[in-house]
């Protein structure tokens, strides 16, 4: 169970950078952390199903003029949760359409799956060695002028990406990876062909 400055000093510590007592700081590492490490913690969550981020909720149905809708093929529109990053899909299969914070179905009672923005504390290891190999390899040149060593955190940072996937996966639920192949099934849509 990490902290969020635990994991931008491990990052910094590979790079051979010392590390910082506090996130407030006003050195070129706080401001490189500050800028770079949400963005990259926020963007390893969404791009797979982990285990501990995923999560399931029943949506709150929204009550919008006909002038307020996004989206009008569905019958239903509803809000999303805060937490979310990545939508995985609906418990029931039904399809959606995503337009910002609002999701449209024709579902009744939506379920929805997804990843969620989860703290550091909640975070596996090898989740936080991950994150922290990506944020020494994206602040590796601004924070050592050394091209050689931002290549080499970021292949280490694939080989561990490869690595949690792979832990991960054994613990996630089959229903989640069903959801994924429903909703990535190629679909005949008359706009694309010629």
């Amino acid at each position: 169970m990490a902290s969020r400055l635990e994991v931008i000093n491990d990052g910094l510590v590979r790079l051979g950078v010392p590390p910082l007592a506090s996130l407030s700081d006003q050195s070129a590492q706080a401001l490189a952390a500050d800028s770079i490490y949400t963005t990259i913690s926020d963007a390893a969550l969404s791009e797979h199903p982990w285990s501990f981020a995923y999560r399931e909720k029943r949506l709150p149905k929204l009550s919008l003029e006909s002038e307020e809708l996004r989206a009008s093929d569905f019958e239903y529109v509803y809000q999303l949760p805060v937490d979310y990053l990545r939508v995985l899909g609906l418990r029931s299969y039904y399809f959606y359409q995503l337009a910002g914070d609002q999701m449209y179905s024709n579902d009744n009672e939506a379920q929805v799956v997804y990843v969620a923005r989860v703290p550091e504390s909640a975070w596996p290891s090898y989740f936080a060695k991950l994150i922290s190999f990506q944020f020494a390899a994206a602040v590796a040149i601004t924070l050592t002028e050394q091209t050689s060593r931002a290549e080499l955190m970021f292949t280490l940072a694939d080989q561990q990406r490869r690595m949690a996937r792979s832990i991960d996966s054994l613990q996630t639920p089959p229903h989640v990876f069903n959801l994924m192949r429903i909703y990535t099934q190629r679909t005949n849509n008359p706009l694309a062909q010629g």
